[in-house]
């Protein structure tokens, strides 16, 4: 499994938030959520990540979009640590603890 995608949205803004119902199928999020998106390949992998978020916390998700050679998930929650909980799920889905972390690779950064 290859991540490609782990952001961490601390506060949704109204504009972001007002975007992101526009796409969303599921529950739309709200302007003062946090959210996490998440991409891997391949797509149908995304499917363990949703479940082992779902039933460790209390996101909601939002969007999830599964293709063939890639997969995305968006959960969001009033609740900041519950969101940085569904992150770390993803870890302990695949064995992983944080001792032996990953490193991951930086290929793009932007600051504001």
């Amino acid at each position: 499994m290859e991540l490609r995608t782990f952001t961490f949205i601390d506060v949704l803004q109204p504009q972001l938030a007002a975007f992101l119902q526009t796409v969303a199928s599921g529950f739309l999020p709200l302007e003062n959520q946090a959210a996490l998106f998440i991409e891997i390949a391949p797509g149908i992998a995304i499917n363990t990540i949703t479940d082992a978020a779902l039933k460790q916390t209390r996101v909601i998700p939002g969007m999830q979009i599964v293709e063939r050679a890639y997969g995305l998930l968006e959960v969001h929650s009033y609740d900041q640590g519950d969101v940085r909980h569904a992150g770390h799920a993803r870890h302990r889905q695949q064995g992983r603890a944080g001792s032996r972390h990953v490193p991951l690779r930086l290929r793009f950064y932007q600051s504001c």
